[in-house]
């Protein structure tokens, strides 16, 4: 098995085991449990011969699989229920119907179930028990438009929040306000039943309100942050009427805003998360380094613009196999979050498989390097891949398709450039739903056995540089005329300040003399450059050696001792002292001098130069730095 084919292998594996870890089941499983009639969730125990009905709704991709596995643990104290999810991800249950709807964009089936799962709630008493298994797509999966508002309003607001570029939290702020049964709305139906609702996470950081549109949860945000989402992003003229007539209504206080945090009904009301892409990163982390890799996670709430993000995990990539940074080969690096993608062009794809390719163009011709980009529930937006996996080779690949990958990024069509290229991923459904999953995985070059290693630009690798992140220095052939092409170079030492590094040539005694190097006036070849030091005058005296020990800057033809010496008094100081009366008839000039100071600034000038020559000649004492003013005639 070649090094490329490995390397796809290993990320398909470390991809299953991360899946495996954010199972639905099993993360119910870990939250709920049940001993005779006490039903423990988490840390909260229920007395189930306290509790009349028993009712389960849920919402979301991976609804159907947390739904089956509360069945399993409740068995017959179920009584009713109804779970709503995406196409291809439902299971066959026993009490609890389940049936799909669609996604990303809401249907009449998601209505449908949004009017049968308000009708079970709003009937649960005091002595009910409601638990609502939700996971992430559940605020498409159940639109239940509020008052004024319809299906169609739902889902033009939806598709344009979507292809905005807009966080998961600005996008959901919208929905909960256009909707009655999202942003706590639900627990307040289900009052003054008890509620308790499993949350399986698939927003960066874990806001159980952004969850969803967190149907369960208090809402922090109010009508008129929709209205502010909306103008953020130039969508409110485009938004329908009767949309920005109901926010408007909202703002006004017509209508009744979602419950806030606070409020007395969610003291009956428990929300457990059980499952997060914390999980799934870790699970990627243990199995990469069961595998022999290095393993880091470097977030696990990755955001912003896919194409962005791309480019980054990318530069990440390169740091690692050029310097070790921030791990060395055999490497793997796990990031977990979710994207966005601002649709501009009429292709298609997803943020995973954007992400992708933009981390494929910036991988270009570097051997030993995968990226791994997936969504969690198996489908990376309107198509049927999950994302891809891209490594040096993709471009070439993607051009001799004939395919441009500028122009791919640049209309959003990463689906047909990573579809040329071989590189998607196809898993189905997975009956999950967590954050999004990008795992870069790097190795030593095969090729790469001590020679010369070349970039894209055809560079050899410095001095000292270390092959894939290893930790043995390069080595290098000392030409046709021998050298032992083993023995590793060792590193220059980092030179100090006003030292050189020797060039080609040879100057006295055989020593190495660099060809550029056209300051040196004199002396032997190959001799150090001198310290640049500032001379006397510059910066006062400050306790160096006098003047005349002071090597000259090499830019510099005019001695240090020929500038003229700093005034002995501060320029506003000088400004504000009235100038000297009745000797000599003095003029101001128009910059604010005289015609005297003129003088006196020449005489100076001129004392410096002589002592200069003198001090050359080497019979004169350095001269005094500071202006003699009770010397001179004013």
């Amino acid at each position: 098995m070649d090094q490329a084919t490995r390397l796809r292998a290993n990320a398909w594996r470390i991809a299953h085991a991360a899946l495996r870890a954010v199972d639905p089941a099993a993360a119910v499983g870990r939250a709920l449990s049940r001993e005779g009639d006490r039903l423990r969730v988490g840390e909260r125990v229920y007395d189930l011969r306290r509790t009349r009905r028993v009712v389960v709704v849920g919402l979301g991709k991976a609804a159907a699989q947390m739904t089956r596995a509360v069945e399993e643990i409740l068995a017959d104290r179920v009584e009713a229920g109804l779970a709503v999810t995406a196409d291809g991800c439902a299971v066959p249950t026993t009490r609890v119907e389940v049936v799909e709807a669609g996604h990303p964009v809401p249907d009449a089936r998601g209505l449908a179930a949004a009017h049968r799962i308000a009708a079970l709630v709003d009937g649960a008493g005091e002595d009910d028990l409601v638990i609502v298994p939700i996971s992430g797509g559940g605020s498409s999966l159940l639109p239940l438009p509020a008052g004024g508002l319809c299906l169609e309003d739902l889902a033009r607001v939806g598709a344009l929040l979507l292809t905005s570029g807009a966080p998961i939290e600005e996008v959901n702020a919208v929905r909960k306000h256009l909707s009655a049964i999202q942003g706590g709305q639900l627990a307040r139906r289900a009052a003054p039943a008890q509620v308790v609702a499993l949350i399986l996470s698939d927003v960066p950081g874990d806001p159980l309100d952004a969850i969803a549109s967190g149907p369960t949860v208090p809402d922090p945000t109010t009508y008129a942050d929709a209205e502010r989402v909306l103008r953020g992003y130039a969508l409110w003229e485009r938004a329908p009427v009767s949309v920005r007539r109901h926010i408007a209504a909202g703002i006004a206080g017509s209508l009744l805003e979602t419950p806030k945090p606070g409020d007395p009904l969610f003291t009956r009301v428990l929300n457990v998360l059980v499952g997060t892409g914390r999980s799934a990163a870790e699970a990627a982390l243990a199995e990469g380094e069961a595998l022999g890799y290095r393993g880091i996670i470097l977030t696990t709430t990755l955001a912003g613009e896919a194409r962005v993000v791309g480019k980054v995990i990318a530069a990440v990539a390169q740091e690692a196999v050029r310097f070790g940074r921030p791990v060395k080969s055999p490497a793997l690096l796990v990031a977990a979050g979710e994207t966005t993608v601002t649709v501009r062009g009429s292709g298609t794809g997803g943020r995973n498989q954007e992400l992708a390719l933009s981390a494929a163009w910036g991988i270009r011709g570097i051997p030993g390097v995968a990226i791994c980009a997936l969504g969690t529930d198996g489908r990376d937006g309107p198509t049927d891949a999950a994302g891809a996996i891209v490594d040096g080779q993709t471009v070439d690949r993607i051009r001799r398709k004939g395919i441009d990958v500028g122009e791919a990024l640049a209309q959003n069509n990463a689906y047909r450039a990573l579809a040329a290229a071989e590189d998607l991923m196809i898993t189905g459904p997975t009956g999950t739903n967590v954050a999004d999953l990008c795992l870069v995985l790097m190795e030593e070059d095969d090729d790469d056995q001590g020679g010369e290693r070349f970039d894209r630009g055809g560079a050899v690798s410095g001095w000292g540089e270390t092959s894939r992140g290893s930790s043995r220095r390069r080595t290098w052939s000392r030409g046709p005329g021998g050298g032992d092409r083993d023995a590793a170079r060792p590193r220059p030492r980092v030179l100090g300040r006003g030292e050189v590094r020797r060039g080609e040539g040879r100057g006295a005694g055989g020593a190495p003399l660099s060809p550029r190097e056209p300051w040196r006036r004199g002396g032997e070849a190959g001799a150090p450059r001198p310290r640049r030091r500032w001379a006397e005058g510059r910066r006062g005296d400050r306790g160096a050696p006098p003047v005349g020990d002071r090597p000259q800057h090499r830019r510099d033809p005019v001695p240090p001792a020929a500038r003229r010496p700093p005034r002995s008094t501060p320029r506003r100081e000088r400004a504000s002292r009235p100038l000297p009366r009745g000797r000599g008839g003095l003029t101001r000039l128009s910059g604010g001098a005289t015609t005297e100071r003129a003088k006196v600034a020449e005489l100076a000038d001129a004392l410096a130069l002589g002592a200069s020559a003198a001090r050359r000649a080497g019979s004169s004492p350095a001269l005094r730095t500071t202006w003699p003013q009770a010397n001179l005639p004013v």
